[in-house]
């Protein structure tokens, strides 16, 4: 487990409602660049009907074109599936794939992520490719009132977890389940990567059986200078794609 301070994370949205005309991560009038969750789907649990199991696949899409900066300035971008709390939103976890963090560079890499407030945790990350197979897990564990998160590259057999607390018991908060596509110092179509399809999701009460989920679409308003983006979902809710400009 690693302790992050001040790097190139996840980020929670700042925006606490989450409606259809609203932004969530950071609220802004069209700049220059796009800083923030650029498209998701979502729906939201309460806690007489707990969310402690959601899992979902997605292929690693083609890679964004821009190589325009590393380190502090990279364009970074991140894809998951993620909870939070709601309505509060001061945690998230996230099996992560990741394009050009701070710390790496131009590839893909996994990781699986926690986070607190301005605090952040991930677990080891490992390098993996287009057209890779993508397993994110998140399981509450009722014994040791924790959530466990995994990321596991069903490709090449790679897997890295954590475990934490940060999260709450799904007994005691509203969680919001998601699949998104984040992005920092955005400034164009070649500074994200391919449409991304998320399958077979599994949604799951802590007694293990189903839990009823209907996913919502959510564009950011903000998201300019991207063209072409589109939150579809092609089964409720066990398939969603996240379109780009990008093949």
């Amino acid at each position: 487990m690693i302790i992050v301070d001040e790097d190139k994370i996840p980020r929670l949205p700042k925006e606490n409602d989450i409606s259809e005309s609203s932004v969530p991560g950071t609220k802004s009038s069209r700049v220059s660049s796009f800083n923030g969750w650029i498209e998701y789907a979502y729906d939201r649990t309460t806690t007489s009907n707990p969310l402690g199991q959601f899992s979902a696949e997605w292929t690693v899409p083609s890679d964004p074109t821009s190589r325009a900066g590393t380190g502090m300035n990279a364009r970074t971008i991140f894809l998951f599936n993620g909870i939070r709390d709601y309505p509060n939103y001061n945690t998230i976890i996230q099996p992560v794939l990741e394009w050009n963090n701070r710390d790496t560079g131009y590839y893909w890499t996994i990781s699986s992520w926690a986070l607190s407030g301005s605090s952040a945790i991930h677990s080891s990350r490992y390098t993996t490719s287009k057209d890779h197979l993508i397993k994110g897990t998140m399981q509450w564990d009722t014994s040791n009132s924790a959530w466990y998160v995994t990321t596991y590259d069903m490709t090449s057999g790679s897997s890295t977890s954590l475990t934490t607390s940060w999260t709450p018991s799904p007994y005691s908060s509203g969680l919001e389940p998601e699949f998104a596509l984040e992005g920092w110092q955005i400034t164009g179509n070649a500074d994200v990567p391919g449409s991304t399809l998320f399958q077979n999701a599994i949604f799951k009460k802590p007694n293990g059986q189903t839990l009823p989920v209907v996913l919502k679409r959510y564009i950011s308003s903000s998201s300019a200078p991207l063209t072409q983006l589109n939150v579809q979902i092609i089964s409720n809710p066990s398939t969603v794609k996240l379109w780009t400009a990008n093949l």
